[in-house]
């Protein structure tokens, strides 16, 4: 442990010096040029329902501070970059890092059919095309050739020289036990990389995109559990988890629905994503003294998302939807983070985990989610500038388990039940803006639970009320 902490510290050390490094040497040379500067001040309070025996504060605030300096280099380069700070009043908690600092050039060729090829190097995001696999900080190159009706995209990156507070690369018990620990500075290790091709526009606004993401483990494979380890022979002092590595194979596609005679338009979004990889196992060994023994097995899982959309421009800005969402799960699980005990795992897991539902917060795994919303501007009419900004959102959530029992995310279910049912969750958004730089938001949301799918003494109604206000200058 002591190693991986010095390695850790050096590693910040050398971060901070090179970034110090650049800001010396690029920051004269872009005096010269236009530069594009500015930030944000963005307030979060939240106050939520918590269980009878939690010393839990009901009440929290968060304060985030970002500022960004842009500028160009010529006519083909461009400077970006971005620094954030994070204040959290309960628990404590203050934290730093550069959130984008990354070197552009844009090639445009006079003739020929390609529009543009874009490369940037330095710490930028990785994303993928559906949103539900990765969205991460790395340092690392990106370059995407563009044609009038397809896009190409390459994208690689490293994990571990980004602060773990600003990091959402969380997958591993290892992962889970460095974000609690106080004397590891930085995110997991891992290296992120990905394809994407992306044609629009194909027949009557029809869209088409294709990815391949992956993530590979780079934590020293002597500091994990080995494959064939006894668990029987491992002394309490063993952290328990493995390497965790996962490949994802995305198909998307979306675009309108004609549909004569009827007002607005319907827009439709369907996507699948296949899930490969490997990740550590407890399973029956009868070599081993106890009858068990960590094995690596490997992963195929799988999410499946379909949703509708309706828009009515004229009538206040008025939009609908109606949308389900299926990840596989493993009933053979004996816990939601690398709880295999199967010869292959079935159970969904994301780069970065993403979430439904504003008080329940249920992540992709073994879950199917049925969401329906409703939002409108009811002042749009009025001629006030402060008032017709008002947008409000009514959403509601159906949570089941995609098995029909073993465990999910949420603490409270139970995994032992055979309820596939877990509740329903109904909320409330309201944004507002009165000035192009400075907005508000009121979100709240009650979760009904299936009791007969939670532990005793869970709340069988939850309920959370968030207020955020954002200053931009």
């Amino acid at each position: 442990m002591n190693r991986t902490v010095n390695l850790q510290n050096r590693a910040r050390r050398s971060v901070l010096t090179v970034t110090l490094i650049v800001l010396l040497v690029v920051l004269p040379v872009v005096g010269v040029f236009a530069l594009d500067w500015g930030g944000s001040l963005t307030t979060t309070s939240s106050i939520q329902s918590l269980p009878e025996d939690s010393d839990d504060n009901i009440f929290s605030n968060t304060e985030r501070l970002t500022f960004y300096l842009n500028t160009a280099l010529g006519t083909k380069y461009r400077l970006e970059s971005q620094a954030a700070a994070r204040f959290d009043a309960d628990p404590l908690l203050f934290a730093a890092d550069i959130e984008r600092l990354y070197l552009e050039r844009v090639r445009r060729p006079a003739q020929g059919n390609l529009n543009e090829f874009v490369t940037r190097a330095g710490r930028q995001t990785i994303t993928d095309p559906s949103g539900m696999v990765v969205r991460q900080t790395v340092d690392g190159v990106t370059a995407i050739v563009r044609y009038p009706r397809i896009e190409v995209g390459l994208a690689a990156g490293y994990t571990g020289l980004v602060n773990k507070e600003f990091t959402g690369a969380s997958m591993s018990l290892r992962d889970s036990l460095d974000a609690g620990d106080d004397d590891v500075y930085f995110g997991p290790a891992r290296l992120v990389g990905q394809g994407r091709v992306t044609m629009s526009n194909l027949f009557a606004g029809q869209s088409v995109r294709l990815a391949f993401t992956f993530q590979e483990d780079l934590r020293d494979p002597d500091d994990v559990i080995q494959a064939g380890d006894d668990p029987g022979q491992l002394g309490q002092d063993v952290d328990p988890g493995g390497l965790l590595d996962t490949q994802y194979i995305q198909l998307l596609l979306d675009g309108p629905i004609p549909v004569g005679g009827m007002p607005g338009q319907i827009f439709y979004q369907a996507g699948y994503i296949l899930n490969l990889g490997r990740t550590l196992s407890l399973v029956e060994d009868d070599k081993s003294q106890s009858g068990e023994s960590y094995q690596y097995k490997p992963i195929r899982a799988h999410l499946a998302r379909l949703q509708l959309q309706y828009f009515l421009p004229s009538f206040l800005s008025t939009a609908a939807g109606l949308g389900v969402t299926f990840s596989s799960g493993d009933d053979g699980y004996s816990s939601f983070t690398e709880g295999n005990t199967g010869d292959v795992s079935t159970m969904f897991t994301p780069v970065t985990p993403g979430a439904a539902g504003t008080v329940f917060g249920l992540e992709y795994g073994n879950t199917t989610v049925i969401e329906v919303f409703y939002s409108m501007r009811p002042l749009e009419r009025l001629h006030s500038p402060f008032l017709n900004t008002m947008q409000v959102q009514v959403a509601g959530y159906s949570f089941f388990r995609s098995v029909g029992e073993g465990p999910v995310s949420a603490p409270d279910v139970d995994p032992g039940t055979d309820e596939s049912y877990l509740g329903t969750e109904v909320d409330l958004a309201l944004r507002f803006r009165p000035f192009s730089d400075l907005g508000f938001g009121l979100s709240t949301g009650v979760f009904f639970a299936n009791d007969d799918a939670m532990f005793d003494g869970t709340n069988s109604v939850d309920y959370l009320v968030r207020l955020d206000a954002s200053l931009s200058f």
